[in-house]
């Protein structure tokens, strides 16, 4: 993992946060999400990606263990 570098920026958006302005913590799994598509466009991956063989791209398993809170209109380097 140590190689690993890849990582994408994620802008924190208004209806991903409660009524003080901080991310609901299961909104960082779409985070992750767009980060893993971003990761497989840059791959040039997305044509292998389709509804005949989603089996093929799927997500079993995630965690999150978060440090710090979120907030509005945050940018974040998802790696």
């Amino acid at each position: 993992m140590k190689d690993f570098n890849f990582s994408t920026e994620v802008r924190v958006r208004l209806p991903e946060t409660d009524a003080f302005g901080i991310v609901f913590h299961a909104n960082f799994f779409i985070y992750f999400d767009v980060a893993r598509v971003d990761y497989l466009r840059n791959l040039d991956a997305l044509r292998f990606i389709s509804p005949e063989n989603a089996r093929n791209n799927a997500l079993v398993h995630a965690l999150a263990a978060l440090r710090s809170p979120a907030r509005f209109d945050d940018v974040h380097a998802v790696k």
